[in-house]
């Protein structure tokens, strides 16, 4: 039986949106990872900036789980390249939405190590400064995001962050823990009381860099200040990225079991 956990849509703070799922098998998990960490670029693609941004949202991200006692992650392979294909799938449709976490399951390096997986996912306007921080500032002070990044059972991440061609930023984190972990989960995720890794990054993304999609898959960008409906709710529908300096907080929490013959 795989049972879910809640699935949390979260809108938050100033420059950029963000959304927490997670889902959760029965047992206890550890292993090592395989897999290519670069996948074919779809609209925008791993530059130099965006390799930076993962590495220091996953340097933040252990600053915080050591601040409260919580082990290290460790970078996964496998879950790099799904984090990066999401992030190019967001950036290429212009939908700010989870993936199917079965998918995660179901992939060949992970399906017989991994017993639980959650998502963080992020977008952030053209322009926005400090992006690795507004992500990792955002999703700390969000109840369900900060859940996923200090979870005690989760063992290995994936980090894939995109720059699109008109400079809008997708981040995706994906959690996971290992069947043979010694790692207890939480029972519920801990209140805010700080942000530790808040040191601005001084990167923003720069459209120009980033590879342009095919003409067949590029949308008009929204309009200055136009803010886009929660992709959960429009499924084909586009979300714009709230204006500069709006905070948007909206959550909803479904919890739902499957039992699998």
């Amino acid at each position: 039986m795989r049972r879910y956990g809640a699935l949390l849509l979260a809108g938050v703070l100033a420059a950029g949106v963000l959304g927490a799922c997670g889902d959760d098998d029965d047992d206890t998990s550890a292993s090592t990872a395989s897999t290519e960490e670069d996948a074919p670029s779809r609209s925008g693609s791993r530059t130099d900036v965006t390799a930076a941004v993962a590495d220091d949202l996953f340097a933040r991200m252990n600053r915080e789980r050591e601040a409260r006692g919580k082990g290290p992650l460790t970078r996964d392979p496998a879950l790099d390249q799904l984090a990066q294909e999401w992030s190019e799938t967001m950036a290429s449709t212009r939908v700010f939405e989870h993936r199917d976490l079965d998918t995660v399951f179901a992939h060949p390096d992970l399906s017989e190590r991994i017993r639980s997986v959650s998502e963080n996912i992020f977008t952030a306007p053209p322009g926005s400064e400090n992006i690795g921080l507004s992500a990792h500032d955002g999703w700390m002070r969000s109840d369900g995001h900060r859940a996923n990044i200090l979870q005690g059972g989760s063992d290995i991440v994936g980090i894939g962050v995109v720059c699109g061609p008109d400079g809008t930023m997708w981040a995706t984190e994906l959690f996971a823990g290992l069947f043979d972990s010694t790692r207890t989960d939480d029972a519920e995720g801990p209140a805010f009381d700080r942000v530790v890794a808040d040191e601005p990054d001084g990167r923003r993304c720069d459209g120009a860099s980033a590879e342009m999609a095919p003409e067949s898959e590029q949308t008009d960008a929204p309009a200055e200040g136009e803010v886009g409906t929660p992709a959960e709710e429009v499924a084909e529908e586009s979300e714009a990225p709230p204006a500069e300096g709006e905070e948007v907080v909206e959550e909803e929490v479904v919890e739902e079991e499957v039992e699998e013959g």
